[in-house]
């Protein structure tokens, strides 16, 4: 995965806590049951995901032909210097219990990735268009807040709910170069911006009296603003910055409650993730300016396609087996927010005089459900690209609903 001069790295952690609650001036607080700090700080290391990435390779056949004699072509750049992506972390957490019901977690962390491993462009003079190399620093800091109470706490009845949220902040610090931006499409990787800063076309609508979709031009004028004028052909605008759209959650995480009633108990599940956004590529691939290639499927978007003069719309003009390319624009750049209930279970525990009076220790039937509900304003699964925001023909997760009965013996 590395040159020889490379492979080997030196990594370390070091951690550690304070239960202050145990200390004598904490002593005669009857509300405080628990209050510990803890620390850690640590290096570990990231290897490139394939082999022989630092090596140079050729391949020869049919696509390196040249003319009617054989050919060859380079896959990949010789990079020795090719070395391990390294993240060093710090976290400060405190962690508390009042009133014996309440448990609260509260961590600081501080992740800073160094020599970070891409797949940076590169002259396509040279053969290829892009080779894995170390880019440079990316920055993330946060906060993540894990709350559990215990509502009701009786020998009958209990309700307990617990919910956790995370907050981070992502920033690319350094790049390998002064003034680098490496395009990757649809993002710019740059200095002060997000990993996933979006930089694309700037899609205004459909022309009501054509049914073309409509671009700002965006290239610089000479006062340094941007030519927002309309073009119809997406050749002839310019990517730009998508100022406060990101791939990044502003928060996200999950909540659980558990209620039990003697023998009955319902657990529910759920994650949730907001302030982000999410580029379809999918439907960038099958929709782009109404056209589409006969043997992919037509979304329902379609539906609401441009068809007469007049129309109000943003989608398109259809234009059947006409292929017209992909335009990598903020049409396709969708809010990620969602709440998913991602399990529930609801079972019921037979009395215990019941069950043994036929010789069995406990009988407990239950039925269980995953996926069940997701609420969004997307049409494709929202959980796949909620880092990053990309999603390409991703899979949704399966909705599945189960029933058991469990006899101990």
């Amino acid at each position: 995965r590395l040159a020889a001069d490379q492979r080997w790295g030196d990594f370390w952690s070091v951690s550690g806590s304070w239960r202050i609650i145990n200390e004598q001036f904490m002593q005669g607080i009857p509300w405080l049951n628990d209050l510990r700090i803890r620390a850690s700080h640590g290096i570990s290391g990231t290897l490139p995901s394939s082999y022989y990435y630092h090596k140079s390779f050729y391949s020869s056949g049919s696509l390196e032909r040249y003319g009617d004699d054989g050919g060859y072509r380079i896959t990949s750049a010789f990079n020795p210097n090719l070395t391990w992506e390294k993240n060093e972390s710090s976290n400060l957490a405190v962690e508390t219990m009042v009133f014996n019901k309440i448990k609260l977690s509260v961590d600081f962390y501080n992740k800073l990735t160094t020599d970070l491993l891409m797949n940076a462009s590169t002259a396509s003079i040279s053969g290829l268009t892009s080779y894995l190399r170390n880019i440079g620093n990316m920055r993330n800091r946060g906060v993540e807040i894990d709350v559990n109470v215990d509502i009701i706490k009786k020998q009958d009845v209990s309700w307990s709910v617990g919910v956790n949220w995370t907050g981070n902040k992502n920033e690319i610090v350094k790049m390998s170069f002064d003034g680098e931006k490496i395009q990757s499409t649809p993002w710019r990787r740059e200095v002060g911006y997000s990993f996933y800063q979006y930089f694309t076309r700037e899609y205004l609508g459909v022309e009501p009296a054509t049914g073309r979709p409509m671009f700002a031009r965006n290239t610089i004028l000479p006062d340094g603003t941007l030519d927002k004028s309309v073009v119809y052909d997406a050749r002839d605008a310019s990517n730009v910055r998508i100022d406060g759209k990101t791939g990044d959650p502003d928060g996200y995480g999950g909540i659980t409650t558990t209620f039990r009633y003697k023998g009955l108990s319902v657990n529910m599940m759920f994650g949730y993730a907001y302030g982000h956004f999410v580029f379809d590529q999918t439907q960038d691939t099958n929709q782009t300016d109404g056209g589409t290639l006969f043997f992919r499927s037509i979304h329902s978007e379609q539906l609401r396609r441009w068809q007469q003069p007049g129309d109000i719309t943003d989608v398109p003009r259809r234009i059947p087996y006409t292929y017209a390319g992909y335009y990598n624009s903020t049409r396709m750049i969708l809010p990620g927010d969602y709440l998913r209930l991602k399990n529930m279970t609801i079972a019921y525990s037979l009395p215990q005089n019941w069950v043994r009076r036929v010789s069995l220790d406990g009988v407990r039937v239950y039925a269980s459900g995953t996926n069940l509900f997701t609420f969004t304003g997307l049409y494709f699964d929202p959980e796949t690209p909620r880092i990053g925001g990309f999603a390409n023909y991703n899979t949704p997760p399966v909705r599945t609903i189960s029933f058991g009965l469990e006899i101990n013996l």
